[in-house]
């Protein structure tokens, strides 16, 4: 476990919160990447759901194996929020689907029509998702690579730039390459803390494109427009499928 700025205070406060879980990273000062237990689940589904009363807002994202959703396969799912009471970013990375508990937990966020999904290519991930059972009311989903490209069609919107030039952090996509059919499927530290730093900032992310939405009702038309016409075109047939 590694502690930036020694702040362990703040690891103990979330861990109450969520209940145990193995493999807790502080990747900075109230920025926490947790990899839940089964048992965890119902502490850590309260703990959202306390969340959601002020901003009905959850980042999405996944980990495949791979570009199409009918050959390769689904890895994680990573979920993530922002705690308003104490201003903590919070992103869970999911990938024991073989446990009822956690599944059951995720069909049921991911079907919840009251909380907004934040994804960055949300056709990509939409895809893969349904086709493992795993749905998403179209009406609920912010997709923040669209919103991008309307805002600010002359940049390029691919998560890395985009968060890097909207919040000043910088990610590295390095570790995306490990996940391949070839791999040995070890979660390493490495591996955890990857996938939940692609979805920790999305919730900002978001709010930050809202506001500017606000700002410009022809451009907000624009991506609405936009959004449905690829909604239009993303496979959403499960398949029948023992994790």
């Amino acid at each position: 476990m590694t502690f930036i700025n020694g702040k362990m205070a703040e690891y103990y406060e979330i861990k109450n919160e969520v209940g145990y879980t193995h493999n807790y990273f502080l990747t900075n000062y109230r920025k926490f990447i947790l990899k839940p237990k089964p048992e965890s689940i119902d502490k850590i589904k309260e703990y959202i759901q306390s969340n959601m009363n002020k901003l009905p807002v959850i980042g999405l994202d996944t980990e495949t194996t791979g570009l199409r959703a009918n050959r390769d396969r689904l890895l994680s799912i990573q979920i993530s929020l922002k705690d308003e009471n104490k201003n903590y970013l919070v992103s869970f990375v999911f990938y024991n689907f073989n446990h009822h508990n956690i599944k059951q937990f995720l069909i049921s966020l991911l079907l919840d029509k009251n909380i907004t999904k934040v994804i960055h290519n949300a056709k990509f991930d939409l895809e893969f998702l349904a086709y493992n059972g795993f749905f998403i009311p179209i009406e609920t989903v912010f997709c923040s690579m669209t919103a991008e490209s309307v805002l600010y069609p002359q940049n390029r919107v691919n998560l890395k730039d985009t968060l890097e030039r909207r919040i000043g952090v910088i990610i590295s996509k390095e570790e995306r390459k490990s996940f391949g059919e070839n791999w040995d499927e070890i979660w390493t530290n490495e591996k955890i803390i990857y996938a939940g730093i692609d979805t920790l900032f999305l919730t900002d992310l978001y709010l930050s494109q809202k506001q500017e939405f606000k700002n410009n009702n022809f451009l907000e038309k624009l991506y609405n427009q936009k959004i449905k016409n690829i909604f239009k075109n993303v496979e959403t047939q499960p398949r029948l499928i023992d994790y």
